[in-house]
């Protein structure tokens, strides 16, 4: 396998024709991984290896809807399969479509614990989301009440004309709060041939 990994001096035919003859099936799913072949190389998962769980990690790393489709339609006659299915798929599959596609009369050996067991892991990950949506909401609450705190606040203009083309401009904010009173508009006023006026928007 770490020969498949790290050389490029062979080529994908022969490499899988050695394996083919000698079972190297791990390998061969490497092969069809790397190919694309995703489908087949699940195939060979669950058909050559018979490995449950490999088959869900796979499924998982690939994150394709027809991958799950395919792995759920491969493992409906295999008892294993399915308890597997139910035991260590987790949340990635919604233990509804897992349960209606079991056929009807199917001996499966630990159904019931293997129900219990997804169905647990279904009500641990909806009070995570729900603890995560109730966070979320507790924040943007927060953020409104800023955005409307900043919204209230006054703004204080300050305009200055020192001569008659230059005009410089202050702006400064107005507290808001009740403790501290906001300053009242200023009359006009004349000093050192300097004219003020002040107002609040």
């Amino acid at each position: 396998m770490q020969y498949l990994k790290t050389s490029v001096s062979y080529t994908f035919e022969k490499a899988v024709q050695e394996c083919e003859t000698f079972s190297y099936y791990d390998e061969l799913v490497f092969l069809y991984s790397k190919t694309g072949q995703m489908k087949r190389a699940l195939y060979l998962i669950i058909d050559r290896l018979k490995n449950v769980h490999k088959a869900i990690e796979f499924a998982k790393e690939q994150d394709d809807p027809d991958l799950w489709e395919d792995l759920l339609k491969y493992s409906m006659d295999k008892p294993s399969f399915i308890r597997g299915l139910l035991e260590q798929v987790g949340t990635a599959i919604n233990p509804i479509t897992v349960v209606q596609r079991i056929p009807e009369g199917l001996e499966i050996e630990g159904l019931r614990e293997g129900l219990t067991h997804m169905m647990k892991e279904h009500e641990i990950q909806y009070s995570i989301s729900s603890g995560v949506a109730r966070v979320l909401r507790s924040e943007v609450a927060t953020a409104q009440n800023e955005l409307r705190a900043g919204q209230r606040k006054g703004i204080k203009f300050e305009v200055v004309i020192q001569e008659q083309e230059h005009v410089d401009i202050q702006v400064k904010d107005v507290s808001t709060d009740p403790d501290n009173p906001e300053p009242n508009p200023s009359h006009p006023s004349t000093a050192h041939d300097h004219r003020s006026s002040r107002w609040k928007h």
